[in-house]
């Protein structure tokens, strides 16, 4: 993400750039959140927001799901971690 931030920062250094963590996949088939990465990144980015509805989602046959109490626990783990900002889908929130 340093190289698309420096990028767009040569096009117009007087931007705002936010940098968005969403997860990576590390093996059995689920994206990940590396916690310790929030720190990097805010070495060059203005903002890094958490996608706490993204970054819990599993494969399900063709489709993708996520894990909606997973989610709530990443928006709490987002603040202890100091990420500027979290994203969650709305549907999320609500308890079906």
């Amino acid at each position: 993400m340093k190289h698309a931030v420096t990028k767009i920062k040569e096009v117009d250094p007087n931007c705002e750039v936010w940098v968005t963590e969403r997860g990576s996949n590390f093996g059995y088939d689920r994206l990940i959140v590396d916690f310790r990465g929030v720190d990097v990144m805010k070495e060059f980015a203005d903002k890094v927001i958490l996608d706490c509805t993204h970054s819990t989602q599993k494969p399900k046959g063709e489709t993708t799901g996520g894990d909606r109490e997973l989610a709530k626990k990443y928006a709490l783990a987002a603040k202890i971690f100091e990420y500027d900002g979290v994203f969650i889908e709305k549907n999320c929130l609500i308890n079906k």
